[in-house]
């Protein structure tokens, strides 16, 4: 089982979103995962660094050729309830406004349906092996979940409430049950499957 993991490195949170995105490889992906940054420059514009403290073994530092042989995606960031990751939450030196740092948001009359910006980037990452994608962070499985179950082709687990995602001990269990293949989530966790679009 062969994980990315990316996680907000600029903002409000950082030092716990690292420590998540570690806490997991380590536990759940045994140290075999691939851990990125995320460097917001300007909206829409995401580079991803490969996070070498997070992620050890990994040699290979090009993102989109891990996604491709990875079978689970997992994004570790403040959320926004219809617009997905926010990247720099709270950056003053970046963005005034909060949806300025969300590179993958939902149309604004339809919070179903992706911008084409979130649009083309969950379809890549759902061309991974045997995909399913995590939205560790508050909120993301009210409808963003969908959205990206949607576009990606396959099933996206988030939150229906608050969530800690830069606290690894409360996100270790969400994790676990998701990659235990049961079917069966602790509260607060859903699984999202896609739609017809």
């Amino acid at each position: 089982m062969f994980a990315v993991i990316i996680y907000a490195s600029q903002g409000d949170g950082v030092t716990s979103f690292q420590a998540t995105a570690y806490f997991a490889n380590k536990k759940i992906y045994g140290s075999s995962a691939a851990v990125f940054k995320t460097i917001y420059k300007k909206p829409f514009d995401v580079d991803f660094v490969l996070d070498t403290y997070c992620s050890p073994n990994i040699k290979n530092d090009k993102f989109w050729e891990n996604v491709k042989l990875c079978s689970t995606f997992v994004t570790v960031s403040h959320f926004g309830i219809d617009d997905g990751p926010i990247l720099a939450y709270q950056d003053p030196i970046l963005f005034d406004d909060i949806t300025m740092s969300q590179p993958w948001p939902t149309e604004d009359k339809d919070h179903t349906k992706l911008k084409s910006s979130g649009r083309l980037f969950w379809e890549k990452v759902g061309q991974g092996l045997s995909m399913k994608i995590v939205l560790l962070g508050c909120n993301s499985g009210v409808t963003y979940a969908q959205a990206v179950a949607t576009a990606a082709k396959c099933d996206v687990f988030g939150f229906v409430d608050s969530s800690a995602a830069g606290n690894w001990a409360s996100m270790e269990p969400h994790l676990t049950a998701v990659e235990s293949g049961t079917g069966i989530l602790k509260p607060g966790m859903v699984k999202r499957t896609p739609l017809n679009p």
